[in-house]
């Protein structure tokens, strides 16, 4: 069975920013899956840089299409049970 890599939001997000921290090991190829509110965060988490003035208007065109292309790598995710939560109780 291969395994499936769960990508939340602060993960994403270092990718995205390039942030240290630890990673998301996303090899070509892994099986990753993320669920519909990482989008929604890491939209809002985007417009926070720019509204701070820490992103001009075209980084923040960049991060958003760096965002799209990252999270449409991924398996979209409705909902998470808690058994996952409890089964992967760690973090990237």
């Amino acid at each position: 069975m291969k395994r499936i890599i769960y990508l939340d939001t602060s993960a994403a997000l270092r990718v995205l920013f390039d942030e240290p921290g630890q990673r998301a090991p996303l090899k070509k190829g892994a099986a990753v899956a993320t669920s519909k509110l990482s989008l929604v965060e890491a939209a809002r988490a985007i417009e926070r840089l720019r509204l701070a003035s820490q992103l001009s208007d075209h980084g923040t065109v960049m991060a958003h299409r760096q965002a799209v292309a990252l999270f449409s790598r991924c398996h979209m995710v409705r909902t998470i049970s808690m058994h996952s939560c409890q089964k992967e109780d760690r973090t990237f």
